[in-house]
């Protein structure tokens, strides 16, 4: 046992390149491997095996910054923009079905969680190539309380990425430029 193991690792939050701001509470990180399960006729319903089928991650973060600017970010995603025709209208953005049946993959942007204590240094990055922002919950309008902006990031498999870290990878994820495709995984390390 070494206490010096115990970390509290605060991050600075960017996204499409971008620092989200002041974070409220704690970013989780979530992730999910499925599997089949391999039975036999002659052992029943034990399982005596399983065949690896996918995996999926998800980053959860409340933006404790609810400025115009960010909404606007995370809104336009999955809603968009629209300007009246009228001399002198001005922009209006928000959330409705103009994009309904397409796909999100192109509005996915890389998603990194940057420990600040690290400096100038991404030895300790989370690098998320390519994660779509869920408006996930209640946005609040309080007297009392302050607004924040709930997020879950769906991260999405990137192709042209090393197959070993195509979701996500922890270190200096600007050494892989975008596109560079990689070599077998090395799963020995």
């Amino acid at each position: 046992m070494d206490v010096t193991n115990i970390k509290i690792k605060p991050c600075q939050v960017f996204w499409g390149g971008e620092d989200l701001g002041y974070i409220d509470g704690s970013i989780e990180l979530t992730t999910e491997e499925s599997v089949y399960d391999i039975t036999t006729h002659q052992t029943g319903t034990q399982v005596i095996g399983n065949i690896r089928t996918g995996v999926s991650a998800e980053v959860t973060v409340n933006l404790k910054e609810s400025d115009v600017a960010k909404l606007k970010k995370i809104l336009t995603a999955s809603g968009g923009t629209h300007t009246p025709e009228e001399p002198g209208a001005s922009e209006l953005f928000g959330w409705g079905t103009a994009k309904q049946f397409t796909g999100t993959f192109a509005d996915a942007k890389r998603l990194v969680l940057h420990p600040i204590h690290m400096g100038e240094s991404k030895a300790e990055d989370w690098n998320f190539w390519k994660a779509y922002p869920l408006l996930n919950g209640a946005l609040t309008f309080s007297g009392e309380e302050a607004q924040t902006i709930p997020l879950t990031f769906r991260i999405y498999m990137d192709a042209s990425k090393p197959s070993a870290i195509n979701l996500f990878a922890i270190g200096d994820g600007d050494q892989i430029a975008d596109g560079e495709e990689g070599g077998e995984p090395n799963v020995e390390d």
